[in-house]
Parts: structure tokens; C-alpha cells; sequence
């Protein structure tokens, strides 16, 4: 199943908690690495033609706001639409955020 689905774009949007990861303690930091299940998930969604937004929980939860969530979220679909996803997307999503809570 899809937790979220915008079928005419063919976009999937995963809300994908800690139980999504494998978590190691690597140079006194904590990394999620994306489990196998999660990665195959994926894959048969870019395969049936779906664009897959995966919003990691710990980028969720760095989020502060209703309007901080929604500038991400409008940013990531937009994204998706021209075909960019992934940690690219993210890192610029995130990017946006900042740039519209400076403005404000």
C-alpha cells in the first residue's frame, strides 16, 4: 500500500518511520541506511511508473510547523513532477524551508 497517492501525477509519497532503517553508530553519530524491504518497495513503484517521494522520520521530525511541513511537502512534489527525487530533492526541499522561514 501507499500512504499517500496523487495517481494523475503518479506520485507515491512514503512516510517512512524507523522501522524503514537499519541504524548504525558510525563516528559518534547515528545513520539510517534504507532497508532492503524499503529499497525493493520502491523499485516495483519507479517500475510500474511512479515517482516515489520517501520522507525519511527524522527529516519529519526536524520540521517546525504547519508551514515549515507544507513548503516541504509542495517543494518535494514539485520535484517529483520533473523527475527529481531522492536525497537530491530532500537536501532541496529542506533548502526552501529555510529560505521561506527567513522570509517571514
Amino acid at each position: 500500500s501507499i500512504d499517500l497517492a496523487l495517481p494523475l501525477l503518479r506520485i507515491a509519497i512514503e512516510a517512512d518511520g524507523p522501522h524503514h532503517y537499519n541504524h548504525a553508530w558510525r563516528s559518534g553519530v547515528w545513520e539510517d541506511q534504507v532497508d532492503g524491504r524499503t529499497v525493493f518497495r520502491n523499485r516495483l513503484r519507479k517500475a510500474a511508473g511512479w515517482h516515489v517521494i520517501s520522507v525519511p522520520w527524522r527529516v519529519w521530525k526536524r520540521l517546525q510547523g504547519r508551514k515549515a511541513k507544507e513548503t516541504f511537502m509542495r517543494h518535494m512534489i514539485d520535484m517529483a513532477r520533473v523527475g527529481v527525487v531522492g536525497c537530491t530533492a530532500t537536501e532541496e526541499a529542506l533548502a526552501a524551508v529555510a529560505e521561506a522561514v527567513e522570509a517571514t
